[in-house]
């Protein structure tokens, strides 16, 4: 079985509104089926919250939106996140090192990812060029489909 670490792009596509959500869906359906197996970034839900936070969202709609994601990873049996550690903590300082744009939380995603040896599943490109530089696999959220 295959088996996938996903970042905050996915739980924005949670979103009805967002231009992921079919994909996400369908991905979701895959994991309830089986198919593949999904595992969040532990990173990935604090970075929503800051997300969230810091475009002026009051914390009860804050609250709420998180609340959703949860319930929704839940009703599909995808409520599993990779946890961070300080080795996974120390190779996003160094990813950070060697890809100075490469962002605080995605420093984490990517590091979960290769220390872990999940391919990430996300959609930004950037993402999976630095992935697959470190010599991990990374693939576009529309390509698992």
């Amino acid at each position: 079985m295959k088996q996938f670490l996903v970042e905050n792009d996915f739980l924005f596509g949670l979103s009805e509104d967002s231009w992921l959500h079919s994909t996400v869906m369908e991905v979701l359906r895959l994991n309830q089926v089986g198919a593949i197996k999904v595992y969040v970034s532990s990173a990935s839900p604090m970075e929503v919250f800051l997300v969230l936070a810091s475009r002026g969202f009051e914390l009860e709609a804050v609250a709420k939106a998180l609340k959703l994601m949860r319930l929704k990873l839940e009703e599909y049996e995808a409520n599993r996140y990779c946890a961070t550690s300080l080795k996974s903590l120390q190779f996003a300082a160094e990813l950070r090192m060697r890809y100075p744009k490469l962002t605080f939380f995605d420093s984490i995603h990517t590091s979960l990812a290769l220390t872990m040896g999940y391919p990430l599943l996300t959609s930004e490109e950037v993402l999976r060029r630095i992935v697959a530089s470190e010599g991990g696999v990374a693939r576009d959220v529309n390509e698992v489909l």
